[in-house]
């Protein structure tokens, strides 16, 4: 059983969808010992120096994951470990959101419709996180699928890649389909981005390899 949603969490679980299963077609901040801190001066490697500033971070230990711009003019990232978004704007100023568990293992993260969508193996979910921190769920069809890597593809609708094998496709209503990659349970489709021939573009975790989905007409 999962567990209860956590205080200030604001969340909503969308249905599941029955799977529609498709063929296979296709913080600025130095790191250098006793030179950083807010204003300081740090030798880069390539022999110049430039001002750092650091941005001062709520807490410490939440293995930061993955960070994009969202359509607000901030930055969104992933705390795989808290369990939470976070926000974060061009001046420092960070906001965090808690997710509904604490073991939502939140990954990777785009703008899309609606807000920021990341993808939660812990919950073999992918959700929607809006300004205001509300959360909308989207329940993955399949056991244990272990979504990693999501991306807005060139037809406006959520691409994740799920480690158990699949790319999957989410329209802004909730709608999933899940496209099986040829030998995918053994490559493991981990991260995906868009290219610019309207097709999605994934790497094998495992595999050794480079897919290719080509986004359909319409």
């Amino acid at each position: 059983m999962g567990r209860p949603p956590r205080r200030g969490a604001h969340v909503r679980d969308h249905p599941r969808p029955a799977a529609a299963v498709g063929g296979t077609g296709c913080a600025d901040r130095c790191h250098h010992p006793r030179r950083s801190g807010p204003g300081r001066r740090c030798r880069r490697g390539d022999g110049t120096s430039g001002h750092h500033r650091a941005r001062q971070r709520p807490h410490r230990h939440h293995h930061r994951t993955a960070i994009a711009p969202g359509a607000d003019g901030a930055l969104w990232c992933t705390e795989l470990v808290a369990g939470k978004a976070g926000r974060i704007t061009t001046t420092g100023r960070i906001t965090e959101f808690p997710l509904p568990s604490d073991s939502e293992l939140p990954g990777g993260i785009t703008a899309g419709p609606g807000g920021m969508w990341l993808t939660a193996a812990g919950s073999n979910a992918v959700e929607r996180i809006g300004s205001t921190g509300r959360v909308t769920r989207f329940p993955l069809p399949g056991p244990g699928s272990g979504p990693s890597g999501i991306t807005r593809g060139p037809d406006g609708g959520i691409r994740y890649a799920d480690q158990s094998g699949r790319i999957g496709r989410i329209d802004a209503q909730g709608g999933v389909t899940a496209f099986p990659v040829p030998d995918g349970s053994t490559k493991v489709p981990f991260r995906l981005a868009s290219g610019p021939d309207r097709a999605v573009w994934f790497t094998g975790l495992i595999g050794n390899s480079i897919g290719r989905v080509q986004a359909l007409p319409g």
